[in-house]
């Protein structure tokens, strides 16, 4: 099986990832559903590392 993803290193990378997230999210392959996770996981893991959410318990009162 041939499956593409998106590695996001820069905001390029970013955009591109976004697209093919929006492509795939209609499809109904079974392969098209596999990349589309794997995509989501990276895309989700580059926005934590770069826009990090502040904690309950980190916010200031």
């Amino acid at each position: 099986m041939h499956a593409d993803v998106v590695i996001i290193q820069n905001d390029d990378d970013l955009a591109e990832a976004q697209a093919l997230v929006a492509r795939l999210g209609n499809s109904e392959s079974p392969a098209d559903v596999a990349r589309l996770r794997a995509q989501a996981l990276i895309l989700a893991a580059y926005e934590a590392e770069r826009w990090p959410s502040e904690s309950a318990s980190t916010a200031p009162p």
